[in-house]
């Protein structure tokens, strides 16, 4: 949703910094958007909360913390959207759904009803929620089998997967192979990034490792480790080091 962020601005005086340290981005507009959700409350019935009156208090929130509100994708209707979803009792069936682990309908129950979501933010909700709701979740391993295309909706592809999944050849191969492509770096393809959640999931769990941390992980290392105008040979030999 062109979320931007402030980290500075965020840290300061956050319960999370005094323990730990933050490294990377934090979202400011989605602080602000719960912010203002828990003081509407304080004298609303949530049945009573309209889309407009969320938005124009999470700007009037977000203007006070962190200054100006960046509205770009983001609009009324995506808080009226989520209210509703959060009204008809379908957090509880989406916890459900990700606990009995039926990622797919969990992915398409968030991607279809809640407006503004889409593929990439609807894996990245339905993969961080495995992590809360599941044991297995945290496991480095998996110790059970589960199905290769249930985990393909819990597998988020961004500019970072994407780099460091197509530098590793047991996955960038068969992905370049399958598509009869092989400049696939940048591109924002939702029919490439399907394939890439799908590879990482059948070559991590032929191997018994957990694809979810594969993913997390290659999110977390290409943030904070490598350049953007690094080529793939250079994070190639980072990796392989």
């Amino acid at each position: 949703m062109g979320f931007d962020s402030k980290v500075k601005k965020c840290a300061k005086g956050c319960e999370y910094s005094k323990d730990r340290k933050i490294d990377g981005k934090i979202k400011t507009h989605p602080i602000s958007v719960l912010q203002a959700f828990e003081e509407i409350k304080k004298t609303k019935n949530v049945e009573e909360i309209t889309g407009e009156e969320w938005f124009e208090k999470s700007k009037q929130i977000h203007k006070e913390k962190f200054g100006g509100f960046n509205d770009k994708g983001f609009n009324p209707n995506h808080l009226k959207s989520l209210l509703e979803f959060y009204c008809a009792g379908k957090i509880e069936l989406l916890q459900k759904l990700v606990a009995e682990n039926n990622f797919k309908k969990a992915f398409y129950l968030v991607k279809d009803e809640i407006k503004g979501i889409g593929h990439k933010v609807a894996k990245f909700i339905i993969r961080d929620l495995i992590f809360l709701l599941t044991e297995w979740g945290k496991d480095e391993k998996i110790y059970r089998i589960y199905s290769k295309e249930e985990l393909v909706y819990a597998l988020p592809v961004d500019i970072w997967v994407r780099r460091i999944a197509l530098s590793i050849p047991i996955i960038g191969d068969k992905v370049m192979e399958s598509l009869k492509k092989t400049d696939l770096v940048d591109k924002v393809d939702d029919k490439i990034d399907e394939k890439i959640s799908m590879v990482i999931a059948e070559k991590c769990c032929e191997m018994g490792l957990n694809p979810l941390l594969f993913d997390f992980g290659a999110y977390l290392f290409g943030r904070n480790k490598i350049k953007r105008k690094e080529s793939i040979d250079e994070i190639y030999k980072i990796l392989t080091g």
